[in-house]
């Protein structure tokens, strides 16, 4: 664009919404890698035997990647506004709510009368 403005010597214009759009386009495609990993990680999980379930150990991890969102959230504050960083929130509160129920059900107290 900017070679036919100087070629028929016109003013060269600038377009600020280009870089805008540039760094808005940067910043969604590392929410959406980040929404992957998020993904990935969670079906890690689903696929654990029952056996080697560490409730513990998934809360930390889930917490840790709720603080990664927050900070991603907090760089780019428009961010928060889109529709897939309130998904990958709302996948995270779902999973802080499950996982101490899970770790309910996987105490030494629950017995086999519990299931039946």
């Amino acid at each position: 664009l900017h070679e036919l403005e100087e070629l028929f010597e016109l003013q060269q214009t600038r377009y600020l919404e280009i870089g805008e759009t540039r760094v808005e386009i940067k910043h969604l495609r590392s929410l959406w890698d980040f929404k992957a990993t998020v993904d990935q990680e969670f079906d890690g999980w689903q696929k654990t035997l029952w056996h080697d379930v560490d409730t513990v150990i998934l809360e930390e991890k889930n917490k840790k990647l709720r603080k990664q969102l927050k900070d991603k959230g907090n760089l780019f504050t428009t961010m928060k506004g889109w529709q897939v960083y309130k998904d990958i929130e709302e996948t995270m509160d779902v999973m802080a709510i499950v996982l101490p129920l899970i770790n309910d059900l996987h105490s030494d107290a629950m017995r086999e009368r519990h299931w039946s």
